[in-house]
């Protein structure tokens, strides 16, 4: 990772609409299909997918997704200092715009769950500076989001988890919505710091 570049080991399982559709692709479609579908479905601008498996759980609706990645300019670098993002490949990108007059109420008709575990190998000669702010929890009535960060000698884990329930509000909790996403989406960004720990 010195030059940036990272090798990546991610796993991911995926439940309600979002399990749909990978148990889908995993049972219907072509390998070069199923990759396509990969890569154009992670918050990276590039990458090169090693190696990948789709799961599908015959006695759950869940979906077990692994990924074997190499990912180039994964780290930018400033001094002493690598800054790196711990969610890759699942960062919630949209928050719809502010509305000073919605005129219809709020509903999501698919709920899903997803939980990402990222392993990431602190490259020899660095050590943690800091990390985002750590068992982060919000659950209110649109959902529940969490990620925490594990050290294990030189890895970091982390885990994420995005539960998106089922509703129907007035149009009065839009902003209430928004601010849930935004909170969601400024996490999902956050970098971790890494700080060469040589003379």
């Amino acid at each position: 990772m010195k030059d940036g570049t990272a090798k990546i080991k991610a796993e991911q399982k995926a439940t309600g609409h979002q399990d749909m559709n990978y148990r889908y692709y995993a049972l219907n479609e072509s390998e070069d299909e199923v990759k396509r579908v990969l890569q154009n479905s992670f918050s990276l601008p590039s990458f090169k997918i090693k190696d990948y498996a789709l799961t599908p759980n015959n006695e759950l609706p869940e979906t077990q997704i692994m990924l074997d990645l190499e990912v180039p300019k994964y780290a930018s670098k400033g001094g002493k200092r690598l800054f790196i993002s711990p969610n890759p490949i699942n960062q919630l990108t949209y928050v719809p715009r502010e509305l000073e007059n919605r005129l219809l109420p709020i509903e999501n008709r698919y709920a899903f769950s997803d939980v990402d575990v990222v392993t990431i190998e602190i490259p020899e000669g660095y050590e943690v500076e800091s990390i985002p702010e750590n068992n982060l929890m919000i659950e209110n009535d649109f959902g529940k989001y969490a990620i925490t960060f594990e050290q294990k000698g030189n890895q970091l884990i982390y885990t994420r988890t995005m539960e998106r329930k089922l509703f129907l509000f007035p149009k009065e909790r839009y902003n209430d919505y928004r601010e849930f996403l935004k909170v969601v989406s400024k996490a999902d960004r956050m970098k971790v710091v890494l700080v060469s720990n040589q003379p």
